[in-house]
């Protein structure tokens, strides 16, 4: 359970960026992690060990899981590629340079500053609802002491950032792409179930302590019932003759 689980938490709670975040988005961007991690580490787990086990089966010479051909290779490559790109995630997320707060540095990161009222004045001078709308975004900034975004990163800053989201976007293609496959390759895919489910038996329906309205909607002959009506009968006919 642990995969639906942590998408479940990826879906639900929402991350915000590093800038102006408090200790309840510290914790919620501790839950959204914790959630990526079940989702991704928590099926690829699964899938590694369902592969393992039918790799070491074959070697020890054990009748273990059917496999299709290629199967083997095709779902260990889409699972490699899933945790390779949640690993370069991390790794590009952590060699980022954090966002600074003042202009005119060596580094190539975000720059956020708290505006100053010499802003919101440049922004009311000019006309327009965006304008109005970051006019009033500014005044609210500057009530709250927020910080907003002054200037984008670039160069090798701009660069990590957009590896960064395209490894994250790539570790849950390719664990779709790892769920697709094995659906793809199981033989239930290609069976073809009757439509209607068969009728349990009278008797299974007792035993299993079902009401006598529903007994009487299974199939076949109950016993019990037919020993009922016999009796039933026997006392009639005895009625009869006295």
């Amino acid at each position: 359970f642990v995969p639906p689980l942590g998408l479940f938490l990826v879906a639900c709670i929402p991350t915000v960026p590093p800038v102006n975040r408090s200790f309840g988005d510290l914790i919620t961007v501790s839950l959204h992690t914790v959630g990526a991690l079940m989702m991704v580490g928590g099926y690829s787990i699964c899938e590694i060990v369902a592969l393992r086990s039918v790799s070491m089966a074959n070697a020890d010479g054990e009748h273990g899981a059917i496999l299709k051909p290629r199967e083997w290779c095709v779902r260990a490559v889409l699972i490699g590629l899933s945790l390779f790109s949640g690993m370069a995630f991390q790794v590009c997320g952590i060699l980022t340079p954090k966002p600074v707060d003042t202009l005119g540095t060596d580094s190539c990161a975000d720059v956020f500053v708290v505006p100053s009222q010499r802003d919101l004045d440049w922004v009311l001078q000019k006309s327009g609802s965006a304008d109005l709308n970051a006019a009033l975004e500014i005044s609210q900034a500057i009530h709250e002491q927020k910080k907003l975004l002054l200037d984008t990163a670039y160069g090798r800053c701009l660069t990590l950032k957009f590896l960064e989201y395209w490894f994250e976007v790539l570790a849950g293609i390719f664990m779709v792409a790892s769920h697709l496959a094995v659906w793809w390759f199981c033989p239930e895919r290609k069976l073809d179930l009757p439509e209607k489910l068969p009728d349990l038996a009278k008797q299974e329906l007792r035993r299993q302590g079902y009401h006598a309205s529903f007994v009487g909607l299974g199939s076949g002959d109950d016993p019990e019932d037919a020993s009922s009506n016999s009796e039933f009968d026997g006392e009639a006919e005895d009625r009869e003759r006295t």
